[in-house]
């Protein structure tokens, strides 16, 4: 008999002969890993680090059935042949080959929903020089590396150019989905497998967020994106980029923004002058009165401040804050004397939708449509995009009888208007709160369901060998064991955070954490542990607080054992310290994901982790 042969038959034994839920016995357990682990050793089963985890899950009871079943999907995952990750690529791979910016071609098509597709082949050079040619042959390149912004069309078949000049605007970077799939590492991805696609072998990765939905195809030797599809619900659209070719050695005439002998040429130029200022300029610069947003949406990135030449009211400036996202529901709400003196009359052709608790009024209908392209157009600086047809607009009625029109590109929620709306404040009483400019994640409001994916498969498979059934909490503990992430981490320490009213256990590691855990939970229940308690409700909600917090312990474990350069500082670090890290793991070469005291989360570069950290332990 051979050796996998052998291990599957002692453990499948070891399942079947034992009582559900006791679990298998502590010698049957110790007794399985040992197998494992020396059919590790001569190469007899490879990936095995999860040897580990099981360890520490099988000293407690209430894990004991989870971890038999688990030694079992990765012994039948070596019998099989059935790899857990399929090929040696890990999405990990992908995002560090794209990392690092790559001068490459694609093909970009966008679907929005009931209309007819638009293809391009986009070309770039670097991160502010691209060049476009669509399917009607027209080509359009552009220049941001350096101000003024430059930008010529083409229309080879008309030999008609237009040089237009952006005056006061760059150099800014492009807005680049690559670079926003490379900060998309947080543990959450699914392994889809492996196929392929013109006869190139791929893996399949599924990584999606509230905002972004990608699937990639990666090549299983090189890393590289072969295929990408972005679907943006909220924008109603699916974006597909393929045909990839990277390292290109371009010609760098390609990216001149001066039109080729022998065409006729229109030359335009954008005269409004326009620069990002801080609060503190908008203050002193300002005649009226302004506000800015305390915080950034929960849907875009940092909000910059444009002071620019009020177009309509000679010798006044207007001041537009503006945000980027990375589903392309861009942010804009713009200030100045025209709006304050124009839209009082102009609101009244719509409703109001909203009334904060400020006194802020907000106003939908009329011609949102227009004045909110003009908004997005006049932000061009921070956002490269076109606006889209699903554009909206509102006009917000400030406290004192100002009107600050507001555009997003793409539909919002109520809650996500609302937040907007509730955050601003006059631009006079503005304190940097010093927090964290990353998007916000309240601990307990991830909540996903899963596609069955190969783990489930195997789980399946593996259950079917012992003969075993399992409840569906004892499932939900073994899928979240072979998919532990960012969230699971997350979850149970917001959990943690509740029970102690604003500490962190003092370590990490499972043993410190589900004790000091037991010992919290004694203190709020007259020393009554969980096990013991005889209210069902108290006790199913103890119990799952407990799973919570034990996977927390276990993702750190994993990264531990991934020797990803952990670093935990719950012993220094409280929920009050929301500009302080309280955990941090290695990404990439130069890329760190910070966890703050507050649990908010940041991917920043190991020189800005060094800064933080000073910070953190003064």
């Amino acid at each position: 008999m051979n050796k996998r042969k052998d291990i599957l038959i002692k453990a499948t034994k070891a399942l079947t002969q034992t009582q559900v839920p006791a679990g298998p016995s502590q010698d049957v357990l110790n007794a399985t890993c040992a197998e494992l682990a020396k059919a590790d050793e001569t190469g007899v089963i490879k990936q095995i680090a999860i040897i580990e985890r099981i360890q520490a899950m099988k000293t407690y009871a209430k894990f004991a059935v989870a971890a038999a079943i688990i030694l079992v999907v990765i012994i039948t995952t070596n019998q099989f042949d059935i790899p857990i990750d399929g090929a040696s690529v890990a999405f990990a791979d992908v995002l560090e080959q794209i990392s690092t910016f790559r001068p490459y071609v694609c093909t970009q098509t966008i679907q929005y929903q009931r209309k007819s597709p638009s293809t391009k082949t986009i070309m770039k050079l670097n991160l502010s020089q691209r060049r476009e040619m669509w399917a009607d042959g027209s080509i359009y390149v552009f220049d941001m590396s350096e101000r003024p912004v430059r930008i010529l069309t083409l229309y080879p078949d008309k030999k008609y150019a237009v040089e237009k000049i952006l005056a006061g605007r760059g150099p800014v970077k492009d807005h680049d989905r690559l670079r926003i799939l490379a900060g998309r590492q947080d543990g959450t991805e699914e392994d889809l497998g492996i196929t392929e696609i013109d006869g190139r072998k791929v893996k399949v990765f599924h990584a999606p967020d509230k905002i972004n939905d990608f699937t990639v195809w990666a090549d299983v030797e090189t890393g590289l994106p072969v295929r990408i599809e972005l679907l943006q619900k909220q924008l109603k659209r699916t974006i597909i980029m393929e045909e990839f070719e990277f390292d290109v050695d371009f010609d760098e005439s390609l990216f001149s923004t001066t039109a080729p002998q022998g065409y006729t040429v229109k030359k335009t130029e954008s005269k409004l002058k326009a620069a990002k200022v801080t609060v503190e300029q908008l203050v002193a610069h300002a005649t009226f009165q302004t506000y800015i947003l305390a915080e950034d949406p929960p849907w875009t990135g940092t909000v910059h401040i444009i002071e620019a030449t009020d177009p309509v009211t000679p010798g006044h400036l207007m001041y537009v804050l503006a945000a980027l996202a990375d589903d392309g529901r861009h942010l804009v709400l713009a200030q100045s004397e025209t709006f304050n003196k124009m839209l009082g009359q102009k609101v009244k052709q719509g409703h109001i939708v909203y009334t904060s608790a400020g006194g802020f009024k907000v106003w939908a209908g009329g011609p949102d449509k227009w004045y909110s392209k003009i908004l997005l157009d006049s932000a061009r600086d921070i956002i490269q995009d076109s606006p889209s047809d699903e554009r909206i607009g509102y006009v917000i009625e400030s406290p004192v009888g100002t009107f600050i029109p507001m555009a997003v590109n793409g539909p919002v929620t109520d809650d996500q208007l609302h937040s907007v709306v509730d955050s601003l404040i006059p631009a006079k009483e503005y304190q940097n709160p010093n927090f964290p400019s990353d998007k916000q994640l309240k601990p307990n409001e991830d909540k996903e369901t899963k596609s069955p994916g190969e783990k489930e498969k195997l789980l399946d498979i593996a259950l079917k060998l012992s003969g075993k059934k399992v409840s569906t909490q004892e499932r939900n503990v073994i899928m979240r064991m072979l998919n532990l992430n960012e969230k699971d981490l997350i979850k149970g320490l917001g959990v943690f955070v509740e029970l102690s009213e604003g500490q962190y256990p003092s370590k990490l590691d499972t043993k410190t954490t589900l004790t000091e855990t037991g010992g919290l939970w004694r203190v709020k229940h007259a020393g009554v542990p969980v096990d013991d308690t005889k209210d069902k409700a108290k006790k199913k909600a103890g119990e799952e607080k407990g799973y919570d917090i034990f996977f927390a312990s276990a993702f750190y474990d994993k990264l531990i054992r991934e020797k990803k350069d952990v670093a935990y500082y719950g012993d220094k670090i409280t929920v009050e310290d929301s500009d302080k890290v309280l955990m941090r793991w290695k990404l990439s070469k130069d890329k760190y994901r910070v966890v703050f005291g507050n649990l908010t989360r940041k991917t920043v570069t190991a020189e800005e982790l060094a800064e933080l950290e000073k910070l953190s332990l003064e």
